[in-house]
């Protein structure tokens, strides 16, 4: 007995650990991978663990249900356990420590003809009792519950929560000459004027951190001047070393608190000043976990006076700037340090295109569209998307249906119609673009949904 208890300890001890290894790996996989096969490995590592149990508890555990206790109550009550017993021993239950209870349960040598469960020769034949079916039928309901979870977990994964590919069309500018081509008279920035005019002479006109007109490689600038179409750029041209100002705003106390410091209230400083407020106020609300910040203007963690002009006019920056500020309710401490930048030197270009609207309009088309869609070339259903899209957005699960795998072909966004776009690598990214349909322009957008 012994040793066939040492037995079953190794082998439990060796079922553990590989339980353990089975997990560490696909938890590890998971982290890596984060796919839904990946996780269903996972819940399978946790279920096993606990179906073990539960069968060890109803096979090796439990009085009633298992099966070696039976046994070796089997081979007691026959005599033939290997245990040696005194002279006159009879096979029956052990003793009880009370001889009218170990003499009522006593099992008879012979049993009375005719009674039943005996046989005619008095040979006996012990009664057999039913477990009673409470305890198996509550184990029996468990394991069955647990199974159907696993099973609904699975099917969900499977499903994908109810996946959607959704699309959403929303206006673009029509023609594309009135979003793309510039009017300096316009314009929130007045030095491109005087830039166009120095590059149009073949003067250099340098900038220094910001580009001229603001325009980038993904999203250029044009402008119209005597009748001709220009693009409008830049190119590096230099590196600077300068220092510049940089606002950074810590979260003291709310503004009616009785300990709140004195502080100066931003919405009476200027447009500057308010606007430096602003960022800096997000970069901390951000820095606290209390909410998102543009880090494209947050630089530092605060917002950098770049302008020299506007940092000689600031009340945030010199030796008369407060120590508090009031901004949203809220009292900050206000930290003003000088840092040093490294910044690249822009000259401004311009370069002739077109000499007409319609050059210009083709021009435009070529660098923006992605697709071009013709309502007499696709079927109702198709058109009836694309008139859905055009609102809210419209969305299926995957697999799709015909007209909007038709939609989406004719979008150049073949990538989505196996449903796993995210397992594919790409140079541009697929659901977004520019579409003219009938004559008019469409930013397209696709994304995942789960309701």
């Amino acid at each position: 007995m012994p040793v066939r208890r040492a037995g079953e300890h190794r082998r439990l001890a060796v079922n553990v650990l590989l339980r353990l290894s089975l997990g560490y790996v696909w938890g590890r996989n998971y982290l890596a991978v984060r796919s839904k096969h990946t996780l269903g490995f996972l819940l399978f590592s946790v279920f096993l663990p606990a179906e073990n149990a539960l069968t060890r508890y109803y096979y090796l555990i439990d009085s009633d249900l298992s099966l070696v206790q039976h046994a070796d109550a089997g081979r007691r009550l026959a005599g033939d356990d290997g245990v040696s017993r005194p002279a006159g021993h009879r096979p029956g239950l052990p003793d009880l420590g009370h001889p009218g209870l170990t003499a009522a349960l006593t099992i008879p040598e012979t049993w009375p003809a005719g009674r039943a469960g005996t046989t005619a020769s008095n040979t006996p034949a012990p009664e057999v009792v039913p477990v009673s079916p409470n305890r198996r039928q509550f184990l029996t309901a468990g394991s069955t519950a647990g199974l159907l979870t696993l099973s609904g977990c699975l099917d969900a994964l499977g499903d994908d929560g109810d996946r959607r590919l959704q699309l959403v069309l929303s206006d673009a500018a029509t023609p594309l000459r009135s979003g793309y081509v510039v009017d300096f008279g316009d314009t929130e920035r007045p030095e491109d004027d005087e830039a166009f005019a120095a590059a149009l002479a073949g003067e250099a006109y340098t900038t220094r951190a910001r580009t001229p007109f603001g325009s980038r490689p993904d999203d250029p600038k044009y402008a119209r001047h005597e009748g001709t179409y220009y693009r409008l750029g830049s190119v590096v041209v230099n590196e600077r070393a300068v220092t510049h100002p940089v606002v950074r705003l810590s979260k003291v106390t709310d503004a009616g608190a009785s300990d709140a410091p004195d502080a100066a209230v931003a919405e009476t400083f200027s447009e500057a000043d308010q606007r430096a407020v602003h960022v800096a106020h997000m970069a901390a609300r951000a820095r606290d976990n209390e909410g998102g910040a543009p880090w494209g203007v947050v630089r530092r963690g605060g917002y950098v006076f770049r302008d020299d002009g506007a940092t000689a006019e600031s009340r945030l920056v010199g030796a008369d700037a407060p120590s508090h500020v009031i901004y949203h309710d809220t009292v900050y401490e206000l930290d003003v340090r000088r840092e040093r930048f490294h910044e690249p030197v822009y000259r401004a270009t311009v370069d002739p295109i077109a000499e007409s609207p319609e050059r210009m309009e083709a021009i435009l088309r070529a660098k923006f569209v992605d697709a071009r869609l013709s309502g007499g070339d696709l079927s109702g259903q198709a058109r009836s998307i694309l008139r859905d899209a055009r609102g809210e957005g419209y969305a299926e699960p995957h697999p799709y249906t015909e007209p909007y795998r038709t939609v989406l072909t004719e979008l150049g966004a073949r990538a989505y119609l196996d449903g796993n776009v995210e397992k594919d690598a790409y140079v541009e990214d697929p659901g977004a673009g520019m579409t003219l349909y009938d004559g008019t322009y469409y930013r397209y957008r696709l994304r995942f949904r789960t309701r």
